[in-house]
């Protein structure tokens, strides 16, 4: 037994004696790849907190990047007329959409449904573990990056 495996149970022991209880091990911190980045949480500011607990949750499991959030009108008026959006009705305007790209050494312009699946499916899985209802870009066969709460449930 090693001398700090000894303190270890010491100090276990002295702490039953004394009647106090064992304290748990502490929990060890998140994996650094799980954590959001402050940008991404700058990003995300605006956000419904229902849809923000879904995209944190899915960080867990895949490490992807928040490209877009909130957007305000004339954002949206710009990405329409680039052919980058397809409509002014946008979950974006309301804070119930996001973008999100997984890291990746493949170029956005040239990522594939192949390149965006751990991204989806990490969301897809994260959603219904926080019973969130969450409609995916990918669902609609277009719009890959694209995540928003489901207008029947957050109207």
């Amino acid at each position: 037994m090693t001398w700090l495996a000894r303190l270890f149970v010491f100090g276990a022991k002295r702490r039953e004696a004394a009647g106090q209880p064992l304290a748990p091990p502490p929990a060890p911190p998140p994996h650094r790849s799980a954590m959001l980045t402050p940008r991404d949480l700058a990003r995300l500011k605006g956000l419904h907190p229902d849809l923000v607990r879904v995209v944190g949750r899915a960080r867990r499991d895949v490490e992807f990047y928040v490209a877009q959030g909130l957007r305000t009108v004339e954002e949206q008026r710009e990405l329409v007329a680039r052919g980058a959006s397809r409509t002014m009705n946008s979950r974006h305007l309301t804070g119930h959409a996001v973008d999100l790209y997984p890291v990746s050494d493949v170029p956005i312009p040239k990522m594939t449904m192949r390149d965006m699946a751990p991204v989806i499916s990490a969301m897809r899985r994260a959603a219904e573990a926080e019973g969130v209802a969450v409609v995916h870009g990918a669902d609609w066969g277009w719009d890959h990056p694209h995540h928003e709460l489901d207008r029947r449930a957050y109207p």
